[in-house]
């Protein structure tokens, strides 16, 4: 039984023992890494509401959280191949906000996450839906600059089925390269100054595309997810 009067789910022994009796008793921080209700692993939702938000030097990772749940982990990356788990402790937490440096401008990336009753991973949850966004050149440093730049390359309809505009008015864009979720070029035309609204159609299947302004050295100014419906 733990000093708040539920019981314990979890001994870390990285965290001192409290209370009165034979060790352990409870872990400092009451409960901690324990659900704070009747937590069922079969019953966790899916989380849902995931977003990105950006600001000086960081960014946050944030969902809508589940009742009575207690730690989720974060799978993030340019491939779930290689991701590297985030633990975010805590009831029901529902944002992890991160050092920007960890991300590089005009990359995209993808991130998922599942909630558990405890840090037993057999505990957990399904795994949300794969949200994909990337970060913009300049990013972290100047997040004025960043939504300035973001204004000047735009698609449009998105969602939208097989045609689309592409406006640009960037005078270091060289390049527009539209890649599917495998990585692979499925259209791509060299930017002209005398050219500021592009026509071009994605003849692929329906799902998520990624559409890049790059420079004349081939790299990323402005990354921006489309979604053919």
């Amino acid at each position: 039984m733990g000093l708040d009067g539920t019981d314990r789910f979890l001994d870390n022994a990285d965290v001192p023992d409290t209370g009165d009796g034979l060790a352990p008793i409870i872990d400092m921080g009451a409960s901690e890494n324990a659900a704070t209700g009747a937590c069922d692993p079969n019953n966790i939702t899916q989380p849902t509401g995931l977003n990105v938000s950006f600001a000086t030097n960081q960014f946050t990772l944030s969902w809508n959280s589940i009742p009575d749940t207690g730690p989720c982990q974060i799978q993030a990356g340019t491939s779930f191949a290689n991701s590297q788990g985030i633990i975010v402790q805590g009831t029901s937490p529902s944002s992890k906000t991160l050092p920007s440096s960890y991300l590089a401008a005009g990359q995209t990336y993808g991130w998922r996450v599942r909630c558990a009753c405890t840090s037993d991973p057999t505990t957990a949850g399904p795994w949300s839906a794969i949200y994909y966004f990337s970060l913009p050149s300049g990013i972290g440093s100047n997040t004025t600059a960043d939504i300035k730049d973001a204004n000047v390359f735009q698609v449009f309809p998105n969602p939208g089925h097989d045609l689309y505009k592409v406006q640009v008015d960037n005078d270091a864009a060289s390049r527009i390269v539209v890649r599917n979720v495998l990585g692979q070029v499925v259209w791509q035309t060299k930017v002209y100054s005398e050219i500021s609204i592009y026509d071009m159609e994605i003849n692929g299947p329906s799902g998520i595309y990624f559409f890049q302004l790059s420079d004349d050295e081939g790299q990323p100014l402005i990354s921006l997810k489309v979604i053919k419906q």
